[in-house]
């Protein structure tokens, strides 16, 4: 067994039967995905605890329970000074995971692109496609790739959102980078807002540039002080078509969402009135939690 310190794969066995607890217990510390962004945060320098806040975006109780946890497996380390340093075996962990993930993934396109050569030739020797013709595969491709996704009918009285603002139309470059921004004032205003449900709120879009605005932010009571470098946004009385998701399909859920209102004899307000995702007060992890859009709509 080339590259591995077991004299035999039954010995490999053994030992991962006789210590399948403990490196069970070593996964677990690091299934959540915050974890080793920490650590791979301090792969290259130590880092201070308000830095970690800052690159992380996790408030401090949060974060304080992920590094207690990576101390306890001794895949980091406090120093005096209160700052944080990866261990060596931290470093071993993030290294052997990586190759692992990457051999695994070359494996997997390897797969993928044999598979797909093979149903390129069927397709070619039993119907009319050809892959050179990728407006025809593509449309295709799209009919047999609809999602699929519960939608509820809503309507929620009048509200106000107190945050910060951007203005854009690639969502994915500018939208990420206001939030950051946002969480790094969120003491600032934490006193002054209804609850941790945060909202993303789009609106004011250009059908012809494809630029809009989106505004980070939390529910407030009407008259609450603003602080300097944040708006407000009022949102009436409004019916809403409302989806639930998760951050990596929020896209499609947007897509879905418009062909749903379309389809089901409704007309879509948000030009007039924006549209916006809500983080419930538990939202912590980006991969797993669920999260909603809401549309606004009347019946036609």
């Amino acid at each position: 067994m080339a590259d591995q310190p077991f004299e035999s794969e039954e010995a490999m066995k053994a030992f991962i039967l006789e210590a399948v607890d403990e490196i069970s217990e070593l996964f677990k510390t690091l299934q959540h995905p915050k974890r080793l962004e920490i650590l791979t945060f301090m792969l290259k320098e130590e880092k201070e605890f308000g830095t970690l806040m800052e690159q992380t975006g996790l408030p401090k109780s949060a974060l304080g329970n992920h590094l207690t946890g990576l101390l306890e497996k001794n895949l980091i380390e406090k120093l005096d000074r209160g700052i944080y340093r990866i261990t060596l075996d931290g470093r071993e962990f993030l290294s052997n995971i990586s190759i692992y993930y990457l051999n695994a993934k070359i494996r997997e396109q390897d797969r993928l692109e044999r598979q797909q050569k093979r149903y390129q030739d069927m397709i070619s020797r039993y119907t009319r496609y050809r892959f050179d013709d990728a407006e025809i595969l593509e449309s295709e491709s799209r009919k047999r790739r609809k999602i699929e996704m519960e939608v509820e009918i809503k309507s929620r009285p009048a509200f106000i959102v107190m945050g910060m603002q951007n203005r854009g139309k690639n969502a994915k470059e500018f939208i990420p980078e206001l939030w950051k921004r946002f969480i790094k004032r969120y003491d600032e205003i934490k006193e002054k807002i209804k609850s941790s449900t945060a909202y993303g709120i789009s609106y004011n879009k250009n059908k012809t540039t494809k630029e809009f605005s989106f505004l980070a932010g939390y529910e407030i009571d009407p008259g609450v002080e603003v602080p300097e470098g944040f708006i407000t946004f009022t949102i009436p009385e409004l019916t809403y078509a409302v989806v639930k998701c998760t951050l990596p399909t929020l896209f499609k859920a947007w897509n879905f969402a418009s062909e749903w209102i379309a389809e089901n004899g409704y007309k879509d307000l948000s030009c007039d009135f924006g549209e916006y995702e809500v983080y419930p007060e538990d939202y912590e992890n980006e991969e797993r939690d669920p999260m909603y859009i809401y549309v606004p709509i009347i019946k036609t």
